[in-house]
């Protein structure tokens, strides 16, 4: 029963990760909201006041919009240049009581290993890129989906019928 395959991901795969679990809590929403009605109330209230006022107005929306995106860029960056386990090809091992992930972190020291029993993932999704599993709330294990293309419907098939339903989102 064992399927073992590998994924790389690079800084593109972790910004989008991160950009998509930002714009889906509430944060996220919540900017955009704000930038939104920063836009209203300049345009509604543009008469009363005045144009410096306005553009001022409008260059705060703009900020509630570009922030995020740009600190989120810097900070994928930043993990991506360290010599971090995401910089590096993870192999993935689904085994019968769990999912086996061996990282190498760098050419120079051994292996690490880490190992998920199928009864703590807190959720997998499916996405038309990646394949996500989530080890929590927050975080999750970004598997872009042209990896495990071979093997994807072996790997939906285990986490069915590991996972209860209300687990995955595929």
């Amino acid at each position: 029963m064992p399927i073992t395959f590998q994924a790389k991901i690079d800084e593109r795969d972790l910004f989008r990760f991160n950009m998509r679990h930002t714009y889906t809590s509430f944060v996220g929403i919540v900017s955009i909201v704000a930038a939104i009605l920063i836009f209203a109330i300049a345009i509604a209230m543009h008469e009363r006041l005045g144009t410096e006022n306005v553009v001022l107005y409008c260059v705060v929306g703009a900020l509630f919009l570009i922030y995020t995106p740009i600190s989120l860029k810097m900070r994928t960056k930043a993990v991506m240049a360290m010599d971090s386990p995401l910089a590096h090809p993870i192999t993935y091992t689904l085994q019968e009581d769990g999912i086996a992930i061996k990282t190498e972190v760098t050419a120079t020291t051994t292996d690490t290993d880490a190992f998920l029993p199928y009864d703590l993932v807190y959720r997998v999704l499916l996405t038309r890129d990646y394949l996500l599993i989530y080890s929590g709330r927050k975080n999750a294990y970004i598997i872009p989906r042209h990896c495990v293309d071979g093997n994807l419907e072996e790997i939906l098939s285990v986490f069915r019928s590991k996972l209860k339903p209300y687990q995955l989102s595929i």
